[in-house]
């Protein structure tokens, strides 16, 4: 289930940016910012709901989890305006996207000093070796054209 919902989020995502580049051609980023938070929350409650979930947040007020939830939240909100910009007024959707998906990198990192835990294999490392030189290889490619 884990791999059909995560290759699912993929084509997702692929969808999402290749129509949202030209979106962003008439309509002004912070409209499709209000929107996508408003569509966000409905779609998630009725996502939750299918799947017979309940909505607790009551855990959001522990002293351990509500620090968690404040930088999440706000990273993911500061990170989607940012791609958002990004393909709004920087190269374009397919650009922005692959140089986006160097995150395995930050999370790697970001895992590490906040709470000291590195779970990768000899073979993870390498495929994070390839995620940073494909990055490096999409930056050169767009600074040269």
């Amino acid at each position: 289930m884990w791999l059909f919902l995560a290759v699912s989020a993929a084509v997702l995502w692929g969808l999402h940016y290749s129509v949202e580049e030209k979106l962003l051609r008439v309509v002004p980023p912070s409209t499709v910012c209000f929107y996508t938070s408003v569509l966000l929350m409905i779609s998630t409650f009725i996502f939750f709901r299918v799947l017979g979930e309940p909505l607790d947040i009551r855990p959001l007020f522990t002293r351990q989890a509500g620090w968690l939830f404040v930088v999440s939240e706000s990273a993911t909100t500061i990170a989607n305006i940012a791609i958002l910009y990004s393909i709004a007024f920087g190269n374009n959707a397919s650009s922005s996207s692959l140089i986006e998906i160097s995150y395995p990198l930050w999370v790697i990192l970001f895992t590490m000093l906040l709470f000291g835990e590195f779970k990768l294999t000899p073979l993870g490392i390498a495929g994070g070796v390839l995620i940073g030189a494909g990055t490096v290889c999409v930056i050169y490619s767009n600074v040269r054209t």
